[in-house]
C-alpha cells in the first residue's frame, strides 16, 4: 500500500507540474518528500511500466503516455458523454460561451468535458481534470442545493469552518428555489459562471453544466439568459439520460 501511495504521489507531482521540462529528481524528492535513493528506485519501475518517462538529455522526468491511454479509455468509455456532448455543443453555440461537464469526485468535482466556442475572442480555459473544491464555484454550489443537508453537512465540515457553512447553506436555499446557482470569480478572478444540476434515470445527480464567461460590463438580464439557456440544456440532458423527476 505504501508504495502505491508513493508512485501515485509521483505521478501527480509530475502531471501538477507547470514546466514542459519535466521535474529533477531532486525536484521531485523535494514534492514527494521521499529520500532520493528511495525515489530513484520507484520511479525505475514507474518507468518500466510507462508511468513515467526519462528525457536522456536533461535526465529530468515526465509523466507517462500509458496515464493518457488509460484517461482516453476511461473518458471513452462514459456512455453517457455521446448523449451530453451535442446538447453542450448546441449551449455554447447559442450563448457563445465555453460550456462545462464536472462530475462530483469526494469533496471536489472534475471537469470531464469541455465545449470551447472558438467565434468568442475572449475564451475561458479550465483544463479537463482539473479539481474544483465544493464550496466554490457556482457548478459546486448547484450540486450542493441539490443534496440533502446531511450530505452538505458532511462535504462542507471538510472544507470550512462552521461560521462559513451556515453561510454558504443560506445561499443554497435560494440557489434550490431558482433552479441555478451564480457565481464571481470564486474560482478564476474576473470570470464568472452559471450553473444547473442533471440527474439521470435513477434520478440521482449525475453531473452539473457549467457556462463561463467574462465578469466584465454584465448585465443582470443577460445573467438570467444565461440560466434560463443552461438550465433548459441540463433538463434536456437530464430528460435524455432517462430522468423523470421534475427539473
Amino acid at each position: 500500500m505504501q508504495l502505491l501511495e508513493r508512485c501515485v504521489k509521483i505521478a501527480k507531482a509530475l502531471m501538477s507540474s507547470n514546466t514542459h521540462n519535466g521535474l529533477s529528481i531532486s525536484d521531485l524528492a523535494q514534492k514527494c518528500d521521499l529520500p532520493i535513493s528511495t525515489l530513484h528506485r520507484i520511479l525505475q519501475a514507474m518507468i518500466q511500466q510507462g508511468m513515467v518517462e526519462q528525457n536522456k538529455q536533461t535526465k529530468h522526468y515526465h509523466i507517462g503516455t500509458i496515464w493518457m491511454e488509460i484517461g482516453l479509455q476511461i473518458y471513452d468509455s462514459i456512455d453517457f458523454i455521446n448523449v451530453i456532448r451535442p446538447e453542450l455543443q448546441r449551449l455554447s453555440k447559442e450563448v457563445g460561451e465555453s460550456v462545462y461537464l464536472s462530475k462530483m469526485s469526494g469533496t471536489d468535482t472534475i471537469i470531464i468535458e469541455r465545449i470551447d466556442n472558438i467565434s468568442n475572442p475572449i475564451r475561458i480555459y479550465d483544463p479537463l481534470g482539473i479539481r474544483i473544491p465544493m464550496h466554490i464555484g457556482s457548478g459546486n454550489k448547484a450540486l450542493l442545493a441539490a443534496m440533502s443537508d446531511e450530505e452538505v453537512t458532511n462535504i462542507l465540515s471538510q472544507l470550512v469552518t462552521l461560521a462559513e457553512m451556515e453561510q454558504l447553506k443560506k445561499q443554497l436555499i435560494q440557489i434550490k428555489v431558482q433552479g441555478f446557482a451564480v457565481s464571481h470569480g470564486e474560482f478564476t478572478k474576473g470570470t464568472s459562471a452559471v450553473s444547473a444540476v442533471v440527474y439521470n434515470g435513477f434520478n440521482d445527480i449525475e453531473g452539473v453544466v457549467t457556462i463561463d464567461f467574462v465578469s466584465f460590463n454584465v448585465s443582470e438580464d443577460h445573467i438570467q439568459t444565461l440560466a434560463n439557456s443552461v438550465m433548459d440544456t441540463a433538463k434536456r440532458i437530464s430528460l435524455k439520460l432517462g430522468y423523470k423527476g421534475v427539473v
